[in-house]
């Protein structure tokens, strides 16, 4: 009969991935701090929000102008960060969840 394998931690699935990937997350130095928004991709979606606004059954229960409400409030608040700003923040929450064995 053969062992159970057995079941990988969240963590650790993260950590393989991680593994997996790491050489293609790294950014040239030069390339660093040099990224803005992506106005053309922002505009899109806000269009496609609005098309969905306009084309949604009535069993979906949201009301008026609640999608396009949502992508003014993302074109407001939307910042570029650099990544070693995302993967320090990312670091960080990782850590918490951790240390509150969130994670198992």
């Amino acid at each position: 009969m053969a062992a159970a394998k057995k079941e990988l931690s969240t963590f650790e699935k993260i950590k393989i991935l991680y593994e997996l990937n790491e050489n293609k997350i790294h950014m040239p130095e030069h390339l660093v701090g040099i990224h803005t928004k992506n106005f053309d991709n922002l505009t899109y979606w806000q269009k496609m929000m609005n098309e969905f606004e306009l084309k949604k059954t009535s069993s979906v229960n949201v009301p008026k102008k609640f999608y396009s409400l949502i992508s003014k409030i993302v074109e407001l608040n939307l910042k570029y960060i650099s990544y070693a700003e995302f993967y320090g923040k990312l670091t960080l929450l990782a850590s918490n969840l951790l240390t509150k064995n969130y994670i198992t």
